[in-house]
């Protein structure tokens, strides 16, 4: 059997890998222009990983998280465990990640499906925000993709 260790270290490579794409709004992110948005994502997943698959129950238990992660695992994301506040932040719209707590299935967008935002953008950058599903997914969604992804309360 897996370790736990060895589980979040796969769930935060498929994450690195993962976007979302397609017609309808949602982009595939561009290169480089989502490597901050990606690592956020893989720090999510290993999250979920270590939690039995469960989403953080609010920023304060993620940011402990992270901040608890060893220096070891931060590396291998290339994050420096001295400087983690950056992490939290989009440098695209310089707002923190919004982390969704109520994470009800979202309708199926192309490219999508109907896998549920757990964290997207505040605001974004050109109309445009990075949205990460719960399975590791990405995609830079549309105003009108955002609303189809992130209804309104």
């Amino acid at each position: 059997m897996a370790s736990r260790a060895a589980i979040a270290v796969l769930l935060g490579i498929l994450a690195a890998g993962a976007t979302g794409c397609g017609s309808g709004g949602g982009t595939a992110p561009a290169d480089g222009e989502d490597a901050h948005a990606r690592k956020f994502a893989s720090l999510l997943l290993r999250y979920k990983g270590t939690h039995k698959g469960q989403s953080p129950a609010s920023d304060t238990a993620f940011k402990s998280y992270v901040k608890a992660l060893p220096a070891g695992e931060l590396s291998e994301l290339k994050i420096d465990p001295n400087d983690l506040a950056k992490w939290f932040v989009s440098p695209r719209d310089n707002q923190p990640y919004v982390l969704r707590f109520d994470r009800k299935a979202a309708s199926a967008v192309p490219g999508v499906g109907e896998e549920s935002v757990i964290a997207h953008e505040k605001t974004g950058k050109d109309g445009k925000r990075y949205c990460i599903t719960a399975a590791g997914g990405m995609t830079l969604a549309d105003e009108a993709t955002f609303a189809k992804l992130v209804p309104a309360k």
